[in-house]
């Protein structure tokens, strides 16, 4: 249904404040116009960081509407930029096609990591900044609420540097109870108390948070790889050592940046026990690995680097501009060319490492290092071997070989570095040999933390772990998943009942046991009404079967009595035929099928499968069959 009237969104207003709007313009009821809008009465959806039902909505829009298109309701009126910024340019426009069909949005938002991030996506409450809603009315007449407001961690305007307000102090926090639209300004008391957000710091970090935070809401995404562009960034700014980062110069730089007071506000506390926190260790690691990315997170990281959003945006255009002359580190870089044919380089100068590094104008190091990658065998020289050793030469191989430190064995040995390389070019196999044994000393130096704490603490989890030993957790996932999983469960099971038991179960089982018994040979013997002998008949009996079908485990005694006494379907058919037979001898009665039939008030059909079995019964009990009877033999 297309609405005749529907107001025109102010800029960055949200979804749920343009509805408030509408509603009070009209004078119906919220869940009248929801119905009318969406066709479903909540407002729910509407308050949610992303909202649903937006292609309703937008087909829902009078003529000329803005709001027709719903790109760019999307684009100016969720949060949908901020939260996609850093994501790979096929990802952002694959969830801008998601929202724009979606009715309810909590798959996307789960699928995004929304529901993931330390501090929650968006406030519980709506937020708003009273010198905002001065200017609104003094502008437009009306007040509204902002997409800005309502961004993770944010908890200052970004244009006036006050605390944002959540509610009344005399009514309560938006939305108010029976009014859920409710906009800005208004509460039920007519006497409007604003009410300031819990985490009120109106710190340098927090004014930096917000600020950037609402600049995301417009700026132009960095395209690609923005996470690489990211981590370079990072890197050219001074926090990384040659192509890695490091983290502990980072954490302590967007400590000063943003302070304790906002990071501990907003959950993102950047060091544990003095080292950095493990979603910081890990933000470009999830990267890589295609995992969910926060947009916060990367705000906190930026903020360590780069004075804003718009200067690691002009950093981005500088480096890309200048890319053919200024080197960026990257985690995948081309080989330099001499690199592809160093094995004849190296033939053709004689395997002389300082001559062939000579000619290709780079360092012996280098050249060294490279060989010793592709497993290159270059000579030990006479001079090298007789400086060293014959019989220390044996004593270092042996040590490398079992994956000592090689500042063990410098100190041991009183070595250079140098000497070592050179030791494992003249050995091909021994570089390769040495990995593998220092691999396996690490792996297993970490399995004895991990056994270790399991003797400290029986029930460890996962997550003991990782706040414990975050590199070691790390470690684990990456290199021995299969047994760090079998060693650690994931949850702490439950702790076991110390209470005494309200109930003496073993008395209990054995009453009922002894119960059953005589009610079973009591069945057994009746020459009466014979009756089939059941779980559910014995059980019944003595008012215990909802006990006993709900815990078993508690009844052993009476299990075994029910496996002794319970009767199949054949056993009972044979029970009544036997009595059946009884019956009719007493009563000096020649024994046909059908006298036994109408004796036992079995169905003929389901005798004769039987006939043998009934024939043998007649003459064990001496009885006498009928003639021309299907039992005369």
């Amino acid at each position: 249904m297309r609405l005749p009237f529907f107001p025109v969104p102010a800029e960055g207003e949200t979804v749920f404040s343009v509805v408030g709007r509408c509603a009070e313009r009209l004078g119906i009821a919220n869940h009248e116009l929801m119905s009318i809008l969406i066709g479903q009465r909540y407002v729910k959806t509407l308050f949610s960081p992303l909202p649903g039902y937006l292609a309703k909505i937008a087909l829902a829009m009078p003529n000329g509407h803005p709001w027709q298109d719903i790109s760019l309701l999307i684009k100016h009126h969720t949060a949908l930029p901020y939260f996609t910024y850093f994501h790979p340019s096929d990802k952002r426009q694959l969830t801008f096609k998601m929202l724009s069909k979606a009715e309810s949005p909590r798959p996307i938002i789960v699928g995004m990591g929304l529901t993931m991030y330390r501090t929650p996506p968006s406030p519980k409450s709506p937020r708003f900044c009273l010198k905002c809603i001065n200017e609104q009315i003094v502008n437009y007449g009306f007040a509204y609420f902002l997409v800005a407001h309502q961004l993770p961690g944010v908890s200052v305007c970004w244009k006036h540097d006050q605390v944002l307000c959540d509610g009344c102090n005399n009514c309560g926090r938006y939305p108010l109870p029976g009014k859920k639209l409710t906009m800005p300004g208004q509460c039920l008391c007519n006497s409007f108390q604003p009410t300031a957000v819990s985490t009120h710091y109106v710190t340098a970090g927090a004014k930096w948070l917000a600020r950037n935070s609402a600049y995301l809401l417009d700026s132009r995404p960095p395209g690609d790889a923005p996470i690489d562009k990211l981590r370079n960034g990072v890197i050219l700014s001074g926090f990384g050592k040659g192509s890695l980062v490091e983290y502990p110069r980072l954490a302590s730089a967007i400590e000063a940046q943003l302070g304790l007071k906002v990071l501990s506000s907003i959950n993102y506390s950047v060091s544990e026990n003095g080292k950095p926190s493990a979603w910081l260790r890990r933000y470009f690691s999830h990267a890589k690995t295609g995992r969910k990315l926060s947009t916060i997170a990367g705000l906190l990281i930026l903020a360590a680097a780069f004075e804003s959003i718009q200067d690691f945006e002009n950093n981005i255009t500088i480096t890309r501009n200048t890319a053919d002359s200024t080197s960026v580190p990257s985690e995948i870089a081309p080989p330099e060319k001499w690199k592809l044919n160093l094995q004849n380089t190296l033939n053709n100068y004689g395997f002389r490492i300082s001559s062939c590094a000579a000619a290709l104008n780079t360092t012996t190091w280098k050249i060294a290092a490279t060989a010793r990658d592709q497993n290159i065998h270059i000579p030990l020289s006479s001079h090298a071997t007789q400086r060293i050793g014959i019989k220390r030469l044996a004593q270092i191989i042996r040590q490398l070989e079992n994956g000592i430190q090689k500042k063990q064995i410098m100190n041991d040995h009183k070595v250079s570095e140098w000497s070592l390389l050179l030791i494992e070019l003249s050995y091909p196999n021994l570089s390769i040999v040495r990995k593998k044994k220092t691999s396996d000393i690490l792996l297993q130096r970490h399995r004895k933390v991990i056994t270790d704490l399991l003797v400290e603490i029986p029930d460890a989890t996962r997550s003991d772990v990782l706040k414990r030993f975050p590199g070691i957790y790390d470690y684990m996932i990456k290199k021995d998943k299969a047994w760090f999983q079998s060693m650690i469960a994931k949850t702490r099971g439950q702790q076991p009942d110390r209470r005494e038991p309200r109930l003496d179960w073993q008395d209990i089982d054995y009453k009922l046991s002894k119960a059953i018994t005589e009610s079973a040979k009591l069945l057994l013997s009746s020459d009466i009404k014979l009756k089939r002998i059941t779980v559910t008949t014995l059980l019944s009996e003595h008012g215990e079967l909802q006990r006993y079908t709900t815990q078993p485990a508690r009844f052993p005694m009476t299990t075994e009595v029910l496996n002794e006494f319970v009767e199949t379907k054949e056993q009972y058919l044979l029970r009544k035929v036997s009595w059946g037979i009884k019956q009719l001898i007493a009563a000096d009665l020649e024994i046909s099928i059908n006298s036994l039939r109408r004796m036992c008030g079995i169905p003929a059909r389901k005798l004769d499968p039987y006939i043998d079995e009934i024939r043998s019964l007649i003459y064990r009990f001496g009885g006498q069959v009928a003639k021309r009877s299907k039992l005369e033999e």
